[in-house]
């Protein structure tokens, strides 16, 4: 039975009319026993159909708008990143060649489903990075208390940015900061590898791999589209000793 069908039968079992046609003043009449009973058994039968009806509804309701904003927004966040992804891909090839390719195949390998492919993305994003450094600051000479050597590529590259002329000190500070946090997150896990630990990667950590590697490369590479380097600044240098690829 469903609600309407409910109703429709407490309709029916409507109780009838009683008429009264005798003159006898002393007739006693009973009160015929009527269909209250199946009224009440039905009512409370169509309350309870109402009430998963509308938790039912109420939790369709619910889904189909978390759906709706998952994806409106989810969309949004993907075309962002698409427009960064974009850039960054028409313009790494002129600093390394053949980048486009590994980034294609690191960003792939954070998609995947085997974990064994989330860690070759940690990997590929932390050569990308190095191979960045080894482009635009090669290995050379300390500045300062900080080793420039081959193994210092976070070193390398944050004293690229410094060099720059045309970038500001706010704008210096945040692109240094995300390489070096990257850069330590990235060496903590070749690290593990070097000593012989299994390094696991998770599905979304290789995700914020590569999306953090995306985000920094734009950043360095619109500062490379922006003129001459200057001369490495030595008193404006981070602190030594915050990342791997550091002092």
């Amino acid at each position: 039975m469903d609600i309407e069908a409910g109703m429709a039968q407490i309709s029916a079992a409507a109780d009838r009319p009683v008429s009264i046609s005798s003159a006898n003043p002393n007739q006693y009449l009973a009160v015929p026993r009527g269909s209250t009973a199946e009224r009440s058994g039905v009512r409370s039968y169509v309350a309870k159909l109402k009430g998963v009806h509308d938790r039912v509804s109420g939790a369709i309701h619910q889904w189909v708008l978390a759906r709706h904003y998952e994806l409106r927004f989810g969309a949004a966040v993907e075309s962002a990143f698409a427009i960064v992804r974009s850039q960054v891909d028409g313009d790494i090839s002129r600093v390394v060649p053949g980048a486009v390719k590994a980034l294609s195949a690191a960003f792939e390998n954070a998609a995947s489903d085997n974990p064994e492919q989330w860690a070759n993305a940690a990997a590929a994003c932390r050569r990308l990075i190095k191979a960045v450094a080894d482009a635009l600051r090669p290995p050379g000479p300390p500045v300062g208390k900080r080793e420039m050597t081959d193994e210092k590529y976070i070193n390398r590259l944050a004293d690229w940015i410094l060099s720059r002329p045309t970038v500001g000190e706010t704008q210096r500070d945040v692109i240094v900061s995300d390489l070096e946090f990257l850069g330590r997150r990235l060496a903590a896990f070749t690290d593990a590898g070097n000593k012989g630990v299994h390094a696991e990667v998770t599905k979304f950590e290789a995700s914020r791999y590569i999306t953090g590697t995306y985000l920094l490369l734009g950043d360095v590479l619109s500062l490379h589209a922006e003129g001459p380097v200057g001369d490495s600044e030595e008193a404006a240098t981070p602190e030594e000793g915050e990342n791997a690829g550091t002092s």
